[in-house]
C-alpha cells in the first residue's frame, strides 16, 4: 500500500512533467559555456613591452592558481528555472579530468530523472521519466563546445576557468582585489572577472548580432581538503525569446578518490533524434 501511493505521487509530482527537451536543455545550458575559443590575437591596449611581460606573469599566475585534480565527485542541490517552468532536483556528478563529465539528475525520493556522460568523442543522454535517449557524436557540437567539451565543463563545474580563455591573447585589468580579462571567443565577447584567490568570481559571454547572453557566477567557498571550489554556481542563459537559469549549490564533494560511469541504456528505451 505504501508503495503504491509513493509510486502515484511520483507519477503526479511537478518533476514528472520535466519532458525530453526540458532535460536537453539542461545539457545545451551547460554546452553554452563551455564555446572554444578561437586562436586568434587579440590586440591588447598595453603595447610596452615590460608591461607586456607583466601580463604574461599574471596569466601564468592565474593558470597556477586553478585547481589541478584528476578525479571529482560531488552532490548540489540544484534549481532549474524556464520562466513558467521551475523545478528542484540534485545533481550528482562525476568527473575524470580531460576524459568524461557524468551528471545524475535526481528528483523526489531520490528517483533518477535524467542521466548524462559527455566524453571527448561524444556525448549522451537518458529520460528516465519518459524512457527515451539521445546520444550523439562531439560533431553535433562541435560549434558550440569545440574539441575540449568535457574538460571544458568540468571546468566550469569546479569553478576554474577554461584553458582556452588563458591562453588566448586577450586584454587584462588589474585591481587591488580582481583582475578581469576580456576578448573573443568565436562571435562572441568574454569578460572574466578573477577574485584574489585566482578564481572566477563570474564569467559573461555575449553575441550581441544574436542576442544571446551567458553569465556564470561563483560564490562562496566549499572547501575540499586543501582545494576550494565555489559553493554556489549560478548559470543563465539569455536569448531574445527566453531565459533559463541554473543554480548549483554543493552540498557535498571530494577529489582524487575512484570513481565508476555507469551508463547502460535499457532496451525499452527508444531514441530521440
Amino acid at each position: 500500500m505504501k508503495e503504491g501511493i509513493l509510486n502515484n505521487h511520483i507519477i503526479n509530482h511537478p518533476i514528472r512533467k520535466l519532458g525530453f527537451t526540458t532535460v536537453l536543455s539542461l545539457v545545451f545550458l551547460i554546452l553554452f559555456g563551455s564555446c572554444k575559443v578561437k586562436k586568434q590575437l587579440i590586440v591588447t591596449q598595453v603595447k610596452k613591452s615590460d608591461t607586456a611581460i607583466i601580463v604574461n606573469d599574471k596569466i601564468v599566475q592565474i593558470q597556477a592558481g586553478q585547481t589541478s585534480f584528476e578525479t571529482f565527485t560531488g552532490k548540489a542541490r540544484a534549481k532549474l528555472d524556464m520562466g513558467d517552468n521551475k523545478y528542484d532536483v540534485t545533481f550528482n556528478i562525476r568527473i575524470k579530468n580531460n576524459e568524461k563529465v557524468w551528471i545524475s539528475v535526481t528528483a523526489l525520493a531520490g528517483i533518477e530523472a535524467a542521466r548524462i556522460l559527455i566524453t571527448p568523442d561524444s556525448i549522451w543522454l537518458i529520460n528516465r521519466l519518459q524512457g527515451v535517449f539521445f546520444k550523439k557524436p562531439l560533431s553535433y557540437v562541435k560549434n558550440l563546445a569545440g574539441n575540449d567539451l568535457n574538460k571544458a565543463i568540468g571546468a566550469l563545474l569546479i569553478g576554474n576557468i577554461i584553458d582556452d580563455i588563458l591562453n588566448n591573447k586577450g586584454a587584462i585589468s588589474t585591481r587591488t582585489d580582481t583582475t578581469q580579462l576580456t576578448g573573443s571567443i568565436n562571435s562572441m565577447d568574454y569578460s572574466l572577472l578573477i577574485n584574489k584567490n585566482l578564481k572566477p568570481l563570474q564569467t559573461v559571454l555575449t553575441n550581441l548580432n544574436k542576442g544571446q547572453e551567458l553569465q556564470i557566477t561563483n560564490s562562496g567557498e566549499f572547501m575540499v581538503g586543501n582545494k576550494i571550489i565555489p559553493e554556489q554556481i549560478d548559470i543563465k542563459v539569455l536569448t531574445s525569446t527566453k531565459k533559463i537559469q541554473l543554480g548549483l549549490h554543493y552540498l557535498k564533494a571530494d577529489f582524487n578518490q575512484p570513481v565508476e560511469f555507469p551508463f547502460t541504456i535499457p532496451e525499452s528505451y527508444h531514441e530521440v533524434q
